[in-house]
């Protein structure tokens, strides 16, 4: 299980909390949303039913992916502990199914850029040979 947090969430600790007397002082604050908890395949189902799309949601092995390296970290549970942030008068704002909504109207207004760096990646190729 994870904790998804919204990039405006994090820019508003940074913006707000994040000064030369925290700074003087380092110590470890956790940042994230608990109260948008989910696994990663529940995300995706949660995104595709929110989105309406007709995609099928399949599992896909790690290790088959990043090869027989690959290990994932000891805990399935990444849940912040976010009590030090918030006694610095910060908290998350950002829900979940909000987060799905502003990603995907980025996504929306936004070109896919892949095809694009794949195509100037080859012609460079190219330039160079």
């Amino acid at each position: 299980r994870r904790a998804f947090l919204a990039v405006s969430d994090l820019c508003r600790f940074l913006d707000r909390q994040l000064d030369d007397e925290l700074l003087a002082a380092p110590c470890v604050i956790n940042l994230g949303n608990p109260a948008n908890e989910t696994t990663v395949r529940d995300l995706a189902v949660r995104v595709r039913d929110r989105l309406q799309s007709p995609s099928t949601v399949v599992f896909a092995d790690a290790r088959a992916i990043h090869g027989p390296t690959y290990v994932e970290a000891e805990s399935f549970l990444k849940l912040p502990d976010i009590r030090r942030a918030m006694a610095l008068g910060w908290e998350p704002e950002v829900g979940l199914d909000e987060l799905i909504d502003e990603t995907a109207r980025y996504y929306r207004g936004h070109a896919d850029m892949r095809a694009a760096r794949g195509a100037r990646g080859a012609a460079s190729a190219r330039a160079v040979a």
